[in-house]
């Protein structure tokens, strides 16, 4: 993370941070804290990211999120050989409710209000 500081944004790297905060206490809650990373799984990426949810009430759009910035981590130690796959590759995406906000009443809506 701290090799990427200078290249990404603040919002960024704050984002980045949370992931790993609650990754860090979802690895704990897990007992997975022992395990090294090179036998990391899609099975223990996914077991994290359902207990981040749990633990913190995680949306859709927030598990996605998370999961994302999760697989760009991973792929980081892909690319320092630190790994050779990414364990969170293939992990499905949750569908998320498309909401129609700040959409103005139309002129017969108006009326009704």
């Amino acid at each position: 993370m701290t090799k990427k500081e200078g290249k990404l944004g603040p919002k960024t790297i704050s984002a980045y941070r949370t992931t790993i905060k609650y990754c860090r206490t979802a690895i704990s809650d897990l007992n997975l804290n022992l395990l090294p990373i090179e036998d990391v799984k899609r099975v223990h990426v996914k077991s994290i990211i359902e207990r981040m949810q749990k633990n913190y009430k995680l949306t859709a759009k927030g598990y996605n999120k998370h999961l994302g910035h999760l697989h760009i981590i991973l792929s980081e130690l892909i690319q320092w050989d630190i790994i050779d796959r990414n364990p969170a590759d293939d992990i499905k995406r949750q569908p998320v409710m498309v909401t129609r906000a700040n959409i103005p009443p139309t002129p017969s809506q108006e009326k009704e209000i």
